[in-house]
């Protein structure tokens, strides 16, 4: 996996207890197979999931691109274990960045396109917050840029 373009943060406001961080990324074959920067890109939904290891694509979502498998991996779940296609795609995150050459394990979600895993995450600094009005407040950029220490942080 390997960062090209400008780094810069977003930061995402998901409203009242959201349940789950979504945003939008846009999902390409990988440049390393194409050569180029490829002209099919979809525009996909992508959760961020902190419990999950690495990146998942969609079923659907890997036909759309015509990503072909690399190989085949073992999928861990809760309580079981499956053997699953796994690509590469590289994913341009909302504030354009483009992170390449994601390793992305086939899923069986239909509510999202990619899950977004620790392999992604842990790139960069994640922050989950609250505004004054008690909206939950996503933030992240990559590469890791500042330490967030909230025990050293003093009520006023």
């Amino acid at each position: 996996m390997d960062f090209r373009y400008e780094v810069k943060p977003f930061t995402v406001n998901l409203g009242h207890d959201p349940g789950k961080i979504v945003t939008e990324v846009v999902a390409t074959k990988p440049r390393s197979e194409t050569g180029v920067v490829p002209d099919m890109n979809y525009i996909a939904s992508a959760q961020w999931d902190t419990g999950a290891n690495m990146c998942c694509v969609s079923k659907l979502l890997a036909k759309r691109l015509g990503l072909r498998p690399v190989g085949t991996t073992m999928r861990q779940g809760v309580g079981h274990s499956e053997c699953r296609n796994w690509y590469f795609i590289d994913l341009y995150l909302p504030n354009g960045v483009c992170i390449v050459d994601v390793a992305a394990v086939e899923g069986d979600f239909e509510d999202v396109d990619v899950l977004i895993g620790l392999d992604v995450i842990l790139k960069g600094d994640f922050s989950i917050t609250h505004d004054s009005e008690g909206n939950t407040v996503f933030s992240f950029v990559t590469p890791p840029c500042v330490c967030v220490d909230f025990t050293q942080i003093r009520p006023k």
